[in-house]
């Protein structure tokens, strides 16, 4: 499937022929299912299965297949329909009803890993499928009942729907991404010329880490008003200008980050206590001696390189001296 140029971000490149016309009909998605070459992911309680490889601690996910896992296959409470690459259809399935975490393991050299701490040693393409079936996941784990009527719901369409069961109410039902922007802020310092980024303290992050600012879109604004709306009611800043750099999908759990370099017009910061337990102008050799996430011999943090908050932040250090 051809993508449109892009950032190179984690969990993006799904590569995937999505079927959407196909995964409609029911008999279709059962000749799909039986294919001895059909291939399903395996999730258990928010966590992916993967294969530990010898090389370097290269990781690659655990797949079941119908000729060896039948029945397995046939106790996952949820499986969808991810799409297909060549015709090999690719399925997810969650075990999470499962007590014992054993039970999906199949294999020696498979386990249970987080996918942000196993994202770097995954193909891209591997990373983006196993985000893309957790956020499916999630969704169908939160919507089994009908917002509308209180009912159950049933899964439809491969997975990418579920119907009420009330035939007096019938609602569909679609999974929900929700927006979000996640902005770096820039400045320049009068007195040296030096370019300087606002960076954050969150509290619901490690206290070393310093990172962007970010927040959801509210109904009714676009994602330049969420942009500036966002960064005055966190730090007091007010924006000169915005500019978008690109998208990721972020399955955790189910938004879509739109990243935004923005141009302060105010220097002075006033920190949303609920939000921030700090917030601070940084220069680039400040940010260059920062570390990775958990290094102890840092006092300072950057986020995870798996996020579009890092990217930005890399992004603005590269063009600097």
């Amino acid at each position: 499937m051809h993508l449109l140029n892009t950032p190179e971000f984690s969990y993006i490149g799904v590569g995937l022929d999505r079927a959407s016309s196909h995964r409609k009909s029911l008999e279709w998605l059962q000749s799909r299912r039986q294919a001895a070459d059909a291939r399903t992911l395996v999730y258990w309680r928010w966590h992916i299965a993967v294969l530990t490889g010898s090389d370097l601690g290269e990781q690659a996910p655990l797949f079941l297949h119908n000729t060896r896992d039948e029945t397995l296959l046939a106790q996952a409470q949820e499986t969808v329909f991810l799409g297909q690459d060549t015709q090999q259809a690719v399925f997810a399935a969650d075990f999470s009803h499962l007590d014992d975490a054993q039970d999906v393991l199949t294999g020696a050299d498979a386990q249970l890993a987080d996918l942000r701490h196993a994202v770097h040693t995954l193909q891209p393409a591997h990373s983006a499928m196993l985000g893309f079936g957790k956020a499916l996941m999630h969704w169908h784990e939160n919507h089994r009942y009908c917002g509308r009527c209180g009912q159950p719901t049933v899964s439809e369409n491969g997975g990418h729907m579920r119907v009420c069961v009330d035939k007096s109410c019938g609602k569909a039902h679609f999974p929900r991404v929700d927006p979000a922007i996640i902005v770096l802020v820039t400045r320049t310092d009068p007195a040296t010329g030096e370019s300087l980024c606002l960076l954050a303290s969150h509290h619901r992050l490690p206290s070393r880490v310093y990172t962007t600012l970010a927040g959801f879109v509210d109904p009714g604004e676009s994602l330049e008003e969420a942009v500036g709306r966002e960064v005055y009611e966190e730090s007091g800043i007010t924006l000169k200008s915005a500019q978008y750099q690109g998208s990721q999908p972020w399955p955790f759990p189910s938004q879509i980050m739109l990243g935004f370099f923005a141009t302060a017009a105010t220097t002075e910061i006033s920190c949303d206590p609920d939000e921030l337990v700090d917030a601070r102008w940084f220069r680039a050799d400040d940010v260059r001696q920062a570390g990775d996430w958990g290094d102890e011999s840092r006092p300072l943090w950057l986020p995870r390189r798996d996020s579009i908050a890092r990217h930005l932040i890399s992004t603005w250090l590269s063009e600097q001296p």
